[in-house]
């Protein structure tokens, strides 16, 4: 069914359809999430997702592709009478991030964080089928006109959203203006969870993360450089995304994300705020900034600001 829309355009599909009773439950399994995802195999995962969360090729009616990446697609889909987005991987990195999707949305369920409402396991086709935001993401919003208190409340939810993913053990690990849309009353949500990990048990010994992982111009200096990271990396990467609103632009726009990396890693530097900047928010995004990974605030702590 892929092939036969790849020419279509979102423009062409009525995407007013809300999700009714039907489809309000949501992907779950039957195990846990290691920090590199390696609990388990392919076959492991498929086996402990229960056959009520899988949903069949058969049972949706592909419309358009809506996005695309190295290591998956994205199509517009009806499925029991619903607008919904499909995730179908491919490749051996795109089956890797499914699997870590899947591990993380299924311990998952807040208002702030995309709904998964199931998985495709149909070998050698795999996917996760996911509530439509018909608003766009975050990054695509900051290059149109907003309205009166869009940046407060979309930086609102993006830490309500955190702070239940930290709650749960996750790191999201790509956190940015591209990986949070918006649904049709404007409520933002996380989403991307290819690179999500187990937050680090440090009473364990190899438990922490050292990968460089991410987004250059989002990225924690400490994950940078090849150094332990816990959550906090992604508080940093927060700050940047805080930036990201305030300017519409991303962290250190004007250079290469590598040049980025090294300005941020090595040398210390932080973009600059523009002088009108609140004191609250600069004091903010300065707290998520700090070198100090032990020093920066927590999401509790953000969403309480």
């Amino acid at each position: 069914p892929m092939e036969a829309v790849e020419g279509g355009g979102a423009a062409d599909v009525d995407t007013r359809g809300r999700q009714p009773p039907a489809v309000e439950g949501g992907l779950v399994t039957t195990g846990r999430m290691s920090s590199e995802c390696s609990e388990y195999s392919m076959e492991g995962l498929c086996a402990a997702i229960p056959a009520t969360c899988r949903i069949s090729l058969d049972a949706l009616t592909f419309q358009c592709r809506i996005g695309a990446g190295s290591n998956g697609v994205t199509y517009l889909c009806k499925y029991q009478g619903s607008v919904v987005a499909v995730k179908m991987a491919c490749g051996g990195d795109g089956l890797d991030q499914w699997r870590r999707e899947s591990l993380a949305l299924a311990k998952l369920r807040h208002v702030n964080i995309v709904h998964c409402i199931g998985a495709v396991i149909t070998p050698p086709s795999y996917g996760l089928v996911l509530e439509y935001c018909e608003g766009g993401d975050l990054a695509e919003a900051m290059g149109r006109p907003t309205p009166p208190g869009f940046v407060l409340r979309a930086a609102t939810d993006v830490a309500c959203g955190m702070s239940h993913l930290h709650s749960r053990g996750i790191l999201h690990r790509d956190l940015k203006g591209a990986n949070v849309l918006l649904d049709a009353d404007g409520v933002a949500k996380l989403t991307d969870f290819g690179l999500a990990a187990a937050a680090p048990d440090d009473t364990k010994a190899g438990g922490w993360l050292t990968a460089e992982t991410g987004t250059y111009r989002y990225m924690a200096p400490e994950v940078i450089c090849h150094e332990r990271y816990s959550k906090s990396a992604d508080t940093f990467s927060y700050g940047c995304l805080l930036f990201e609103l305030i300017t519409r632009e991303g962290p250190f726009a004007d250079r290469p994300a590598l040049q980025a990396a090294v300005a941020v890693g090595l040398n210390g530097i932080r973009p600059p705020l523009p002088p009108a900047t609140p004191h609250a928010v600069r004091a903010l995004i300065e707290a998520c900034w700090q070198k100090d990974a032990t020093a920066r605030p927590s999401f509790c702590h953000v969403h309480g600001v």
